[in-house]
């Protein structure tokens, strides 16, 4: 059971990821598809089930192989769309803040942004290029 909790998570990982990548809503690509909200907002969040027409429609709509949509537990996520996952964690972190929290928040996030722009351009100013 706990294996197949797994699969459905991964596969509305992936989902949620080509949706966003492609700048999709939801009910956009539930349109798209000819299924309701609801199913594209379960499948991505993992519960309930799904039909195999649908995985083969949500497959050919974003130009994948339904194996590919499907993956495997040894399938790691592609960088984007972990990238995109992270992105959308801290959107839901930030709605639970207050709005004083929230500016604190994004102040800390510009600092950690600012500080790595730093460190990065200090570390290839004193570099030179290695002869080839």
């Amino acid at each position: 059971m706990i294996r197949a909790v797994n699969n459905l998570h991964r596969i509305g990982l992936r989902v949620r990821a080509l949706r966003l990548e492609r700048g999709l809503s939801q009910e956009a690509l539930a349109d798209e598809i000819e299924r309701s909200d609801d199913t594209i907002s379960s499948l991505e969040r993992g519960i309930g089930s799904t039909s195999l027409e649908t995985l083969e429609r949500l497959a050919a709509y974003f130009e994948v192989r339904l194996r590919d949509l499907l993956g495997s537990e040894d399938d790691p996520m592609p960088e984007q769309s972990v990238r995109t996952e992270m992105q959308i964690t801290l959107a839901k972190l930030g709605r639970s803040l207050s709005d004083d929290d929230l500016g604190i928040a994004i102040e800390l996030v510009r600092v950690l942004a600012k500080s790595r722009k730093s460190v990065k351009a200090g570390s290839t100013a004193g570099t030179k290029p290695t002869p080839q």
